[in-house]
């Protein structure tokens, strides 16, 4: 699942594979699951238990279900958490920036790609990893309703890192930046998924890319 049905295809000699997670569960799944079919096609591998977001610290993460039968959660703080989910078990995680935790595994050299799937917390996991993202050539995120910021909010930092932003839709990659930003992109329910590319890649040549939606809108339910 993170890495598509042709994950056993990657060849990476000479890199490194990061995970972070901060539920329990889940970090064994990854570690009993993941790396044992990743782990051979890279040179180290490492899974990290903890959050990642904008700022350090601590915080509670609330499941889903009963602890032990789901590997879904959410990060969330104080009040807010025991308002939304005063049924819900949760357990102490440690929270860092992606650049904090890169740079403490990876300290030099390029980030070919970065992918975020936090829950709603993606926007404030990229606004942590500045240093990381002026090494990386594309950033994979999610997007739901219930972010913490709006994808226009994403698509304008990504763009001041140097990116360009797609949302990928039913008919391809859907531009986002400048002109072809319209409002509402912000407003379609369920899960998207958007891809930035820094304005240096090859893949944005369209003979590379193939794929490639300058302006209609996708094809979403909600919309």
């Amino acid at each position: 699942k993170l890495f598509g049905n042709k994950r056993n295809r990657c060849r990476t000699p000479g890199a490194s594979l990061l995970l972070a997670d901060p539920n329990p569960h889940r970090v064994r799944q990854l570690q009993v699951e993941v790396l044992p079919e990743m782990g051979p096609h890279f040179a180290t591998t490492h899974v990290a238990r903890v959050a990642v977001a904008d700022y350090e610290g601590s915080a509670q993460f609330y499941y889903n279900q009963k602890e032990g039968l789901s590997v879904g959660g959410a990060l969330t703080e104080g009040e807010q958490a025991k308002r939304l989910r005063p049924d819900h078990p949760s357990t102490p995680v440690n929270v860092t920036t992606l650049d904090a935790l890169v740079s403490q595994l990876h300290p030099v050299g390029p980030v070919p790609f970065v992918k975020v799937a936090a829950k709603g917390w993606e926007l404030p996991v990229l606004r942590g990893g500045v240093q990381t993202l002026a090494r990386a050539q594309m950033v994979w995120f999610e997007h739901t309703h219930h972010w913490r910021g709006s994808l226009k909010d994403a698509v304008d930092f990504l763009e001041a890192q140097g990116f360009v932003t797609f949302l990928i839709s039913h008919n391809g990659l859907v531009q986002l930046n400048g002109p072809f930003w319209d409002p509402l992109y912000d407003t379609i329910s369920g899960e998207q998924n958007g891809l930035a590319l820094r304005r240096s890649s090859p893949l944005l040549q369209r003979r590379r890319l193939g794929i490639l939606c300058s302006n209609p809108l996708p094809r979403t339910p909600g919309m």
